[in-house]
């Protein structure tokens, strides 16, 4: 999210949701925060209310952590957060821990997730902390790459759906996916209350929605929710009989196309890209139909980390009511610290707040996707095979001698393909190779879906 958002929320809702004067009303409060974070607070006239604990939260690390990552020295984070967000973002726990050297880098998701994971079972450890994991949370698993995150009391902030039971990870942030409406074409009292109404109510049909191949953003909460059963029956409803305008382009553009008045409503859309749209004078709000999908992926520390008690230290730091304030200020990001689901924190707090919620847990995700995928594919295409497909990923897994890879597909799937000896093209730096040339770790462009069924027909590495 880019600090445009910040425009929208400091324009009259902004305004109005704020109590001013924190640097006056909490003097003696600043005087023991740091530099940074009183002028991050006194920029954002946060209610002196909302941060009483703010300092204890930070400074309950065990002095052991705080001890071993004063030897440590040093951090290793790859994460999702632009770069320039997350060294606005950590200036405070900069200034609390100078002690400690902080090194940031993000990327795509097969840099940020799987390159440290293929090193794991290599031998070697790329990076301390892990931030955006989401499919790959049980690879990482059943490498044994995780370190359980206990000395870190801060994780009790996180609801307990975006908490691993097990120990192994905890949720850095959330997002709400729900949909995008034209306000000079659809009044308040035509929206659905609940996704039951998606399906139910006459007046959305007829092409008035519009309809984005993106079941892991909003289906995949809903399955977990509801169930099987009840997610089979609104597909089936969605497609055969309200039968919304099925779109191929994105999640952000969906938003646009509201605007534009190509539809009344489209979903999912996320809050964020709806405020932005408003903030350039676009007639469109964004509504929530109940419950709520919610998103959130997984933040963990790598197993045989060098600077283990640093990683503990910093997340410690980010669960805190300080690391989320500044995550909020740094890029817009909901913080998924219980006490702040407040509605300065969000931008359309009416929607979120007190409802019922449909959570993505990484679990989800990864253990329930793929039949998802194959129940959307089979509506979307009415009832057709899905022609072939082609996605620039990286190879999470080669087995068989090259005879089988593992990667990820479309809208989230994890894909584990056979490569065939003969009739599978395969090229390495543009020369023709074997599949036993393939390796993990590769970047490559793999064409599946057009040829035998459960097989890859291209397959292009760098």
């Amino acid at each position: 999210m880019k600090a445009s958002v910040r425009g929208v929320l400091s324009a009259p809702m902004w305004g109005a949701l704020l109590i001013g004067g924190w640097m006056a009303a909490g003097s003696a409060m600043a005087a023991d925060l740091p530099k940074a974070t009183q002028e991050m607070l006194a920029k954002m006239k946060l209610d002196p209310a909302t941060l009483v604990g703010l300092n204890e939260e930070v400074e309950n690390i065990p002095a052991a952590v705080l001890e071993g990552a004063k030897k440590e020295k040093r951090v290793d984070i790859s994460g999702s957060m632009d770069v320039r967000e997350f060294n606005v973002m950590t200036q405070s726990f900069k200034e609390r821990y100078p002690f400690l050297d902080v090194r940031y880098s993000s990327g795509d998701q097969f840099s940020r997730n799987i390159r440290p994971l293929i090193a794991y079972r290599e031998g070697r450890v790329l990076v301390d902390i892990v931030e955006g994991l989401g499919v790959n949370l049980s690879d990482y698993k059943q490498a044994g790459a995780l370190l359980k995150l206990d000395g870190i009391p801060n994780s009790a902030n996180v609801p307990a759906e975006m908490n691993d039971k097990d120990g192994y990870y905890v949720g850095p942030r959330i997002r709400h996916w729900c949909m995008t409406y034209n306000t000079n074409k659809v009044k308040v009292d035509e929206l659905p209350k609940t996704w039951d109404d998606v399906v139910n109510m006459p007046q959305l049909r007829n092409g008035r929605m519009g309809l984005g191949n993106r079941p892991n953003n909003f289906m995949i909460m809903l399955w977990g929710v509801k169930g099987p059963e009840w997610s089979n029956d609104f597909m089936n409803k969605l497609f055969n009989v309200v039968k919304p305008q099925l779109r191929k382009e994105g999640a952000d553009a969906l938003v646009s196309l509201v605007a534009a008045g190509e539809m009344d409503i489209s979903f999912p859309t996320a809050s964020y890209r709806t405020a932005q749209s408003v903030a350039k004078g676009a007639p469109i709000s964004w509504w929530c139909p109940t419950p709520v999908p919610v998103s959130s992926s997984a933040m963990v520390i790598m197993n045989k980390s060098p600077h283990p008690n640093a990683a503990k230290l910093y997340i410690n730091w980010f669960l805190s009511k300080e690391g989320q304030i500044a995550q909020n200020y740094a890029d817009g990001s909901p913080p998924i610290h219980r006490d702040l689901q407040q509605p300065v924190f969000l931008l359309y707090p009416e929607q979120t707040i007190n409802r019922e919620a449909a959570p993505r847990t990484p679990q989800l995700l990864e253990e329930e996707m793929p039949k998802v995928a194959k129940l959307w594919d089979t509506y979307w295409l009415g009832g057709k095979e899905r022609g072939p497909q082609t996605v620039s990923t990286g190879l999470m897994a080669v087995n068989k001698a090259g005879g089988e890879i593992k990667f990820q597909g479309g809208n989230d799937a994890m894909e584990t393909l056979a490569v065939n000896a003969s009739r599978t093209k395969i090229s390495i730096a543009g020369k023709e190779a074997k599949r036993g040339d393939l390796k993990a770790g590769m970047s490559c462009k793999i064409s599946y879906g057009g040829g035998a069924q459960g097989e890859v027909q291209e397959i292009a590495c760098e």
